[in-house]
């Protein structure tokens, strides 16, 4: 069973200590410091040979769907933190049956996302 690093990989320089022990790593906008930095992220896991993961925090539409942008960097997406507030100030990605989309976001440019107010 892979074994992935969650809280111990943050960013790129996370990598050295992170090759040893883990299969894998869990990358999350958040705490990687936006897009940028956890596309730098799953970049350099890659290509150290290690799997890589997007995942969330409870967090609104909007970085759920920049996550979402990056999904081609990973191998496993955990992206549904948007799914848990009741009170999402944004629209953007859907999810239908496991399966995330941008077909029908609310703009077609940028993240694809619009604010809901």
């Amino acid at each position: 069973m892979p074994i992935f690093a969650d809280e111990s990989y943050r960013s790129a320089t996370d990598l050295p200590q992170c090759a040893e022990c883990y299969h894998g790593v869990n990358v999350k906008l958040v705490k990687a410091g936006g897009i940028t930095g956890a596309a730098e992220a799953l970049q350099t896991a890659r290509q150290a040979g290690l799997k890589t993961m997007i995942g969330c925090m409870i967090e609104s539409s909007a970085l759920i769907s920049a996550g979402a942008h990056l999904a081609e960097l990973a191998d496993y997406l955990d992206l549904d933190g948007n799914l848990l507030i009741t009170t999402d100030p944004y629209q953007g990605v859907t999810a239908k049956n496991g399966s995330l989309s941008f077909s029908n976001a609310p703009e077609k440019l940028g993240l694809c996302v619009k604010s809901r107010g």
